[in-house]
């Protein structure tokens, strides 16, 4: 298995934390409909499109509803601290693996989500159904899997200003 890489708003997290699938439904189970703060309310009807290609195309792939989402390169981890879709929230990058490498996994292109603004529903349905499929050369990799994931190593530290190394004992500054 390739370097896979784990962002997190959660700069608590010690190394060989198991995190369970699912955080991104859960954080849906407390989104509240106001643009505060850069939230959408049109976010849920996007996932919903997404989750609804998905069952169209192929079931068996991993719901992003029940899904741990890695990065498969340390750029492609990088490019997510955007304040656009993390506010400015400090971040943590770690190096990270899966638990259980049976569970269904696929990779998707994370930059057909980057930006809806101005598109219609069957527009956003084309977008989702290009992540969704296994033969697109994704040039933004974003791999999902319904396997817990388990972090390994902290590797860089975001505050706002771009990415710093993480010194290994040393909180991040």
């Amino acid at each position: 298995m390739p370097d896979l890489f784990f962002v997190s708003r959660h700069t608590h997290l010690q190394t060989a934390t198991e995190i369970p699938p699912g955080g991104w439904a859960r954080g849906y189970d407390d989104y509240t409909v106001k643009r505060l703060n850069g939230g959408d309310p049109w976010w849920i009807v996007i996932e919903q499109a997404i989750e609804l290609e998905r069952l169209r195309i192929n079931p068996q792939l991993p719901s992003r509803w029940k899904a741990s989402f890695l990065f498969t390169s340390l750029e492609d981890a990088m490019r997510t601290a955007t304040p656009k879709y993390w506010g400015k929230q400090q971040l943590l990058l770690w190096s990270a693996e899966i638990c259980d490498p049976s569970a269904p996994r696929h990779i998707g292109d994370a930059d057909l989500f980057r930006d809806f603004e101005g598109l219609s529903y069957p527009q956003v349905c084309e977008r989702a159904k290009a992540y969704w499929s296994t033969d697109a050369a994704h040039e933004y990799r974003e791999l999902i899997t319904e396997s817990p994931i388990r972090i390994t190593q902290p590797r860089f530290f975001w505050a706002g200003q771009g990415w710093q190394s993480v010194v290994i004992g040393q909180p991040p500054q």
